[in-house]
């Protein structure tokens, strides 16, 4: 090995002039090409592009371009014959050729521009560098200002084209559920007049009505059983001694007293809840009910009784009375009928009324 390192070495001794030679012509004709080839300026620019504010989850029909596609169009854009002509005609670039043709020209500015997209990946920034050459440096640095102009430009253009489509989705949007609320406001409007007897909210009073008239209703045939018992206690009396008992009047009916006491629950409501509450609407029909049927059982002027008997004038007067609780028995069941079946439509209506609420 030292043999050889030593062979080297003599021959560079004796060819040392030889080398020597070599070495300044290659190191002289590099001199030279370097002073006779043309200076060039560098100018490089550095822009940090942001993703879109807009989410991409929240307007996913308008939100579609990603930022390393969009920037990749502005890059070919860039590079576009127009865009380049249009840049060296407003700097009035020339080239080293006389009478140089747009060609010329577009050849130039491609080898002078250079745009480099570099993407951090998932969750870094996008880098974009743009460099610039040029023979002075008042060139590079203007043609690297309209290479960052032209890039902000277009993306200025982008989100704002971006930001206006999503703007524009909203308000067909807001539209849409609007006219859609509309008619399920509509419906609901027109589900609570079709079951107004039959809403949750007048729940508790249909039940407490229900009460109320089960009660009644008990109370009535308590009454109609008692009339049947004093017929027939009349006319065990009478047969056993020929003789009537005095008949047992009775000042207020029934339906008189029902009458009063509804028209008194109707003022305490009224202090409570409006005229167009289903309990106030009950109310003033059981009402009416009650004064047609005091109308109708009105009792007849009172005529001589002579040539009639005590007996037929009684008879006739538990009859009458009867027949009025009856009616009564009929009235209150037929209510009570409608009661019930609001109840049982109750609760098919509070499902179908939340589900056109929610």
């Amino acid at each position: 090995m030292k043999l050889e390192i030593r062979y080297y070495l003599a021959i560079f001794q004796r060819r040392f002039l030889l080398f020597a030679v070599i070495a300044a012509a290659v190191i002289g004709l590099a001199g030279a090409v370097a002073v006779m080839l043309p200076t060039v300026y560098r100018t490089d620019a550095q822009l940090l592009v942001e993703p879109s504010l807009i989410p991409g989850d929240l307007a996913a029909s308008t939100v579609s371009i990603g930022v390393l596609e969009q920037l990749q169009i502005i890059q070919q854009r860039l590079y576009t014959r127009s865009n380049l002509l249009d840049i060296a005609d407003r700097l009035q670039l020339t080239t080293e050729t006389v009478n140089a043709t747009p060609d010329d020209i577009l050849e130039m500015m491609r080898d002078r521009v250079d745009l480099d997209i570099r993407s951090g990946g998932r969750g870094q920034a996008t880098l974009v560098t743009i460099t610039a050459e040029a023979p002075n440096p008042q060139d590079a640095l203007a043609i690297a200002n309209e290479l960052v102009s032209f890039v902000l430009e277009e993306d200025i253009s982008f989100r704002t084209e971006m930001a206006g489509q999503t703007l524009s989705f909203f308000e067909n949007e807001v539209e849409r559920l609007g006219q859609e609320l509309d008619r399920i406001n509509t419906s609901i409007l027109a589900f609570k007049n079709e079951n107004v007897d039959s809403l949750p909210e007048g729940s508790e009073y249909r039940f407490n009505r229900q009460s109320v008239l089960q009660e009644r209703l008990s109370q009535i045939r308590r009454e109609r059983t008692q009339l049947t018992e004093q017929r027939n206690r009349l006319l065990e009396v009478f047969e056993a001694t020929g003789n009537v008992p005095p008949a047992q009047d009775s000042n207020l009916t029934r339906s008189a007293a029902e009458l009063r006491d509804l028209r008194a629950e109707l003022n305490r409501a009224l202090a409570v809840f409006s005229e167009s509450n289903p309990q106030i609407r009950l109310l003033r029909t059981r009402i009416a009910q009650l004064e047609a049927l005091e109308k109708t059982n009105a009792p007849a002027p009172a005529e001589p009784t002579t040539g009639t008997t005590m007996m037929d004038v009684q008879l006739a007067e538990l009859a009458a009375r009867s027949a009025t609780l009856d009616r009564q028995i009929e009235a209150v069941e037929a209510e009570m009928a409608e009661i019930d079946a609001a109840i049982r439509a109750t609760p098919a209506n509070a499902i179908a009324l939340d589900g056109l609420e929610r």
